[in-house]
């Protein structure tokens, strides 16, 4: 791994890898456009160019912008497992109390799902496919009704 240069501080500079997570974080983030404003945050206003950061500059935005990643992918999967956990109850997945009956759910989930594991298994960008799979079970339910 190449490390970054000094600055005149005898700090050490962002590297070569920092600056790609960094750009990759702020790309799934969907921030791009805010860099030049959070980088200005994180050097106290020295300078708005990730490639001026220090390396312990970049590694406290790479560690923010990776707590807002998954954050964001955690919300959008949350989500999508409640588009589940409604479309079981139009099944009537339920107990007498009404609510879900989570072990017919996993029971399908890993009987017949295209992946065959427990629904909380599924990550963000496998729950799509999933959410579709249950809508289909529900709407071939309507056919026959």
């Amino acid at each position: 791994m190449r490390r970054g240069k000094m600055n005149g501080d005898n700090n050490m500079m962002i590297n070569i890898q920092q600056n790609r997570i960094l750009h990759s974080l702020l790309h799934k983030a969907g921030m791009m456009a805010n860099k030049p404003d959070l980088v200005n945050g994180f050097t106290d206003g020295r300078t708005e160019h990730s490639s001026e950061m220090l390396a312990t500059e970049a590694q406290e935005m790479i560690n923010y912008l990776s707590a807002t990643v998954t954050n964001d992918e955690y919300k959008a999967a949350n989500h999508m497992r409640r588009k589940i956990l409604a479309i079981c109850h139009k099944l009537r997945w339920e107990h007498d109390t009404g609510a879900i009956n989570m072990e017919s759910v996993n029971k399908f989930c890993i009987s017949r799902s295209y992946l065959k594991k427990p629904l909380n298994d599924y990550s963000n960008k496998e729950l799509p496919k999933l959410v579709s799979q249950f809508q289909q079970v529900y709407n071939s339910l309507l056919k026959k009704v």
